[in-house]
């Protein structure tokens, strides 16, 4: 074999390597750059997601709920939360009443949750302390009748939401002693009391998924029964829902007198006794007086 020949031979022997090693080159970028293409990819499609349940799933812009808190230390209460702050549409009236009508999506569906509540107050909810100006700051060890504390949260619901709230209004539209109603609203939750849900963490991520539920912040000891905010407080969240009038988005009607035609019960949505068409919002009054002819709340005005 001539020299010139073995030359080539080397040659093209080189420049096989050298595909070779650009390909494999390759084959190991093209992996990586997949890989991160899919990882974006999901990572957008989980925003989207999210995204999108916040806007789809209630509360939506325009729905009206009221539900009740407390902040109940060792064995009482403490004085209602005093901002009436109201960046997203999830605030109170220092009623003791968390007033739900979300203005954006930032409180809406999945992100309608008391972090949004809690900075509307300007309140500090953690496993270790509830702080706030009306609180002051309540650690969890502390002492309570020689007992040592935490930090809980409590949600306490109602078994049938239309019907129960049905037979409460019947009682309430006929009869001339609110107490009467009163009574038989707290006795719908109290018969309902193995659904509590309790939380001892993650206070923040807690979702308010409901018209007419109530929530407890407490300090209280290992072995305490968290107890129902104030009936008082209760009975407000109710009547905000039918003296407010809140208006909201038709769905479907509930036959009378199952539910105030106005209410939004987060399972059914039913229609505005308005007859007006609208859906709250950002045309919302802040008491119920703008809403009633004769300017009359029931006894009591209620914010919304």
């Amino acid at each position: 074999m001539s020299k010139q020949d073995s030359s080539k031979k080397i040659q093209k022997a080189a420049r096989a390597a050298a595909m070779s090693r650009d390909l494999k080159q390759r084959r190991f970028l093209g992996f990586p750059i997949i890989l991160l293409s899919v990882v974006v990819l999901g990572i957008g499609m989980v925003a989207a997601s999210r995204e999108m349940r916040a806007v789809i799933e209630p509360p939506r812009v325009g729905y009206h709920w009221h539900s009740a808190y407390g902040v109940y230390d060792c064995d009482s209460w403490v004085e209602p939360f005093r901002s009436e702050s109201d960046p997203n549409g999830i605030h109170s009236h220092t009623d003791g009443v968390i007033h739900i009508h979300p203005w954006n999506n930032s409180a809406t569906g999945i992100n309608a949750t008391l972090d949004v509540f809690f900075g509307s107050m300007g309140v500090k909810v953690t496993k270790d302390e509830i702080s706030s100006s009306e609180t002051g700051v309540l650690k969890a060890g502390s002492d309570c009748n020689g007992e040592s504390t935490e930090i809980r949260v409590v949600r306490f619901t109602l078994a049938d939401l239309v019907l129960d709230i049905g037979e409460v209004y019947t009682a309430f539209n006929t009869t001339s002693n609110d107490q009467e109603a009163e009574n038989l609203l707290i006795s719908k939750f109290e018969d309902n009391e193995e659904a509590r849900e309790e939380y001892t963490d993650n206070f923040h991520d807690i979702r308010i998924l409901s018209h007419l539920e109530a929530f407890t912040i407490a300090r209280v000891p290992a072995s305490a029964t968290v107890p129902l905010p104030p009936s008082d407080r209760i009975m407000r969240a109710f009547r905000a829902g039918v003296d407010g009038r809140p208006t909201s988005e038709v769905v479907n009607t509930v036959p009378p007198p199952a539910l105030p035609t106005d209410v939004e019960t987060g399972g059914e949505d039913v229609v505005d006794s308005d007859g007006d068409g609208e859906s709250g919002g950002d045309d919302d009054s802040d008491s119920v007086d703008s809403d009633r002819s004769d300017g009359s709340s029931g006894g009591e005005e209620i914010s919304e």
